[in-house]
């Protein structure tokens, strides 16, 4: 599903595009942040959340909580934490959280820690 990201920083801002693919579609998001690491991670998340509501049903709302850049065991990580509203889940928000290691860079760690949160939901409404 994950296809690929892109950063671009332009005066002290980075604007993050996230692709994904289901089912033979490509579907883009983007954010945009403040280019600091937290805003890095941020701006993927963002652009993660977007591309996925594109993808699903229209009764699917995510919205980011929080990103963190932590350090833990002598690697870095990013944990994301996501709201998600869907007539399926019921009328309270349900918090998913996803984390990831940062391998190559901040961005991608972020769209992957995104994913990681949305799965199961996302799963149910591409159904």
């Amino acid at each position: 599903m994950f296809r690929g990201i892109r950063s671009t920083v332009t005066e002290g801002r980075i604007e993050v595009s996230v692709r994904l693919q289901w089912d033979g579609e490509t579907y883009t998001g983007s954010g945009r942040e403040m280019e600091t690491p937290n805003g890095r991670a941020r701006a993927a998340a963002l652009a993660t959340l977007e591309a996925a509501m594109a993808a699903s049903l229209e009764g699917l709302r995510l919205e980011l909580d929080t990103v963190s850049v932590f350090k833990a065991v002598d690697q870095s990580f990013v944990l994301v934490s996501v709201l998600c509203l869907a007539p399926h889940l019921g009328r309270k928000p349900l918090a998913l959280v996803g984390a990831q290691p940062v391998e190559t860079d901040v961005e991608s760690a972020a769209a992957l820690a995104t994913l990681k949160s949305i799965n199961r939901v996302l799963a149910l409404e591409l159904e």
